[in-house]
């Protein structure tokens, strides 16, 4: 925190910063309250809520289901973490640039629906104990995460104003945290 302080200047113009904490501020609730009373903040955190509800069993339980239905040992689970980072890349370094052409909105949906359809190869793969459709899975799941997050943190960023970004930050990490 103290490198953070020294080495990376507030953006937030001086007088548009808080003047005093008041004890009221405090109260982390009174955050929440605060954003979810802002009707686009409210839409857009409850949809980043349901992808990242999503994401986190997914990410938390995919070495566990490799292994109970797949019978999969450490090299197959190792080199499909492999392939999820390579697409991670792919998905941000190289397919995200391009696809700027498009609105924001439409390539958050896309990546929704790469997900999507992830999760339902995933499913699919399981009851028809097919590790194409797995590697499959994985590849929509990693591509569409890797899609959704920016524009998800772009789009939840624009819908307050600059002397919010610091309240609806501390919200969103907050939602975060309790996944």
């Amino acid at each position: 925190a103290t490198l953070i302080y020294f080495f990376l200047p507030e953006t937030l113009k001086k007088e548009q910063r808080t003047k005093h904490i008041s004890f009221k501020s405090l109260n982390t609730l009174s955050h929440f309250r605060d954003i979810f009373i802002l009707k686009e903040a409210r839409l857009i955190l409850l949809l980043g809520s349901l992808f990242f509800f999503g994401l986190f069993f997914y990410q938390s339980n995919i070495s566990v289901f490799l292994k109970d239905v797949f019978a999969w040992g450490p090299a197959y689970i190792g080199a499909l973490f492999a392939v999820i980072g390579a697409c991670d890349i792919a998905s941000r370094a190289l397919l995200l640039p391009r696809l700027l052409a498009f609105s924001e909105r439409r390539i958050g949906q896309g990546g929704l629906i790469f997900m999507v359809l992830g999760f339902i190869c995933l499913v699919s793969g399981a009851f028809m104990g097919l590790p194409a459709l797995l590697w499959t899975a994985v590849i929509l799941i990693t591509l569409g995460e890797g899609l959704f997050d920016p524009i998800y943190n772009n789009l939840l960023s624009e819908s307050v104003e600059e002397s919010k970004q610091g309240q609806l930050q501390g919200v969103n990490q907050s939602l975060h945290s309790s996944y």
